[in-house]
């Protein structure tokens, strides 16, 4: 907040996200898109994600993973050593 908010003059951390995010623009997609999140992404607030837009839509849909992280479902044969992306 300190930062971002400010130095862009944006009123409160919420209305930069809101200005920042592409949620507002699910509800006038037109062509088929497919939005692959993760539950263990720590970017986001996945129970927050308002899916209204992906029931009234009909070019949405949603696959929602229990793992994945934040940039990459990468799966890798030694699970004890820690990812990059992590």
């Amino acid at each position: 907040e300190m930062a971002m908010r400010r130095m862009f003059g944006y009123s409160s951390v919420e209305h930069y996200y809101h200005h920042g995010s592409s949620v507002r623009y699910l509800p006038t997609v037109a062509v088929p898109l497919l939005c692959i999140l993760a539950e263990d992404d720590y970017m986001l607030d996945i129970p927050g994600i308002d899916k209204t837009a992906f029931s009234t839509n009909p070019n949405l849909l949603l696959a929602l993973t229990s793992r994945g992280g934040h940039v990459a479902w990468h799966q890798d044969w030694n699970q004890q050593e820690a990812q990059w992306r992590e």
